[in-house]
């Protein structure tokens, strides 16, 4: 069945939550709704999470590529530009409002690509190290305070051929990255 909206980029990640569908991509509008890369669906209506954008610079929107909930509040992946120009890799919604995460996935070529929930922590996973200032190399855990290494990562130098992390999976209480490792 074809829903009647139409996303003016694409689409990176759908999840549910609270019977509500979210949805998370490079689009900026739904329809006749602006979205900035991310909207939750009803089942009968599109609604904008207003999260913002500063609007200095075309080429520097938001680009969202994940998106998890943990403990009730929405987290997303990818990169997201603030006032000042400077990049954050990971934002929180805790349902009325939108923050930069603290601290941050850290370094200057860092890159989030996945979350997923396990033994009651956030693991997140993409391109990162310790030498860049994280917990651990390519995956890293936060208890809603703070990150946690996960048994030494994947690689020791961000990149592709570094041991990358692009997605995570949960099956049967094991976690599995997926990824070009060596």
């Amino acid at each position: 069945d074809t829903l009647p909206f139409k996303f003016n980029g694409s689409v990176q990640d759908i999840i549910v939550h609270d019977e509500k569908l979210f949805v998370c991509g490079t689009f900026d509008s739904v329809g006749s709704i602006e979205a900035n890369g991310v909207v939750m669906f009803d089942g009968i209506t599109w609604t904008s999470l207003g999260l913002a954008y500063d609007g200095t610079d075309p080429n520097e929107g938001n680009v969202v590529v994940g998106m998890a909930f943990y403990k009730d509040i929405l987290y997303l992946t990818g990169y997201f530009y603030d006032v000042n120009g400077y990049q954050h890799n990971m934002m929180r919604w805790d349902g009325i409002s939108w923050s930069y995460m603290s601290p941050d996935i850290m370094g200057g070529f860092a890159f989030t690509w996945a979350m997923n929930v396990y033994n009651d922590m956030l693991v997140v996973s993409g391109s990162f190290s310790t030498q860049q200032g994280n917990a651990d190399n390519n995956i890293q855990a936060w208890d809603g305070t703070t990150w946690h290494a996960m048994g030494g990562g994947t690689g020791t130098i961000p990149g592709w051929a570094n041991g990358s992390i692009n997605n995570l999976f949960v099956y049967e209480d094991k976690l599995y990255a997926v990824g070009p490792f060596k």
